[in-house]
């Protein structure tokens, strides 16, 4: 099922066949944003347009979107929705806001963001480890999803896709990678490592919490292809610690293009360093 399956007709058609289409925003009776290669429009009566004048609105859209693409079965995504996500088959990672009651569960849905999954070319292939660094929207998943297509025709290569948006609905399956669906990193590195005999692992949106794991690929001779939310590779270092040297490679990304600074960092790893000395290189 497409995100497009689960809009409402008139939406819809509006949407089929336009190129380029990054993110949409859903709200209950407003009319629905549609961000066009970084320009956003709205989906008005039978064409996009620039102003809200006139576009159609839903009371119930959210709901309705999320039943559709639940097939009814609200319970079964009932995990991830009280994470506040869940993505669809086509790789499509829906945000999901509302009103929510105990235990993370939602009471009421009333805004959706629609992060459209595609494969776009703009990795080069990395002799090291290498971590993408960006704030959202920046082109991260894109980039390692990318790079794990061009590095699987050499080596073996095992994708860590713990949300279900990094193999963007089975592209990577017509690849070499070795993709474990919506497992945790702690599970899925060690597992892989143990199992699989990857050459490279490829994760997306590292945590504080991933550093364990990451350093157990590092150490077992594994390279890593990961990505972090930081607006500067000082910030990816500060919540990397010692881990953000087992990277070769940093990539800074830059939100709504492919714009890429890289930094060499196996430079850094040439003496022993206190991790304030080691965070003081980046500006």
């Amino acid at each position: 099922m497409t995100y497009l399956d689960c809009l409402p007709q008139k939406i819809c058609g509006v949407l089929r066949g336009i190129k380029g289409i990054r993110e949409l925003r859903l709200r209950d009776n407003r009319p629905v944003r549609v961000n066009v290669e970084g320009t956003w429009l709205w989906a008005g009566d039978g064409a996009l347009q620039t102003d809200c004048r006139g576009a159609p609105i839903f009371p119930r859209l959210c709901a309705e979107f999320i039943r559709a693409a639940c097939n009814n079965s609200l319970y079964a995504y009932e995990k991830t929705l009280a994470q506040g996500y869940f993505t669809l088959e086509d790789g499509t990672r829906v945000g999901v806001c509302g009103d929510v009651g105990s235990r993370g569960v939602f009471r009421e849905y009333t805004s959706l963001c629609l992060r459209i999954a595609k494969h776009v070319a703009c990795a080069d292939v990395y002799s090291g480890s290498v971590l993408a660094a960006g704030p959202p929207c920046s082109g991260k998943t894109t980039f390692l999803r990318d790079l794990a297509c061009k590095l699987s025709l050499c080596a073996n290569v095992v994708v860590v896709d713990e949300r279900g948006e990094l193999s963007c609905g089975g592209l990577l399956a017509k690849t070499n990678c070795d993709v474990m669906r919506f497992a945790d990193k702690q599970y899925a590195v060690t597992s892989a490592v143990r199992t699989l005999s990857p050459q490279w692992i490829v994760c997306d949106e590292l945590s504080p919490q991933d550093v364990e794991y990451l350093l157990y690929a590092a150490q077992s001779g594994v390279k890593v292809a990961a990505s972090i939310h930081a607006c500067s590779l000082a910030d990816a270092a500060d919540k990397l610690g010692k881990a953000f040297f087992c990277f070769d490679t940093a990539v800074l990304l830059q939100p709504d293009t492919f714009l890429q600074t890289k930094t060499d960092l196996s430079k850094f790893k040439q003496k022993p360093l206190l991790y304030d000395e080691k965070c003081s290189f980046v500006n």
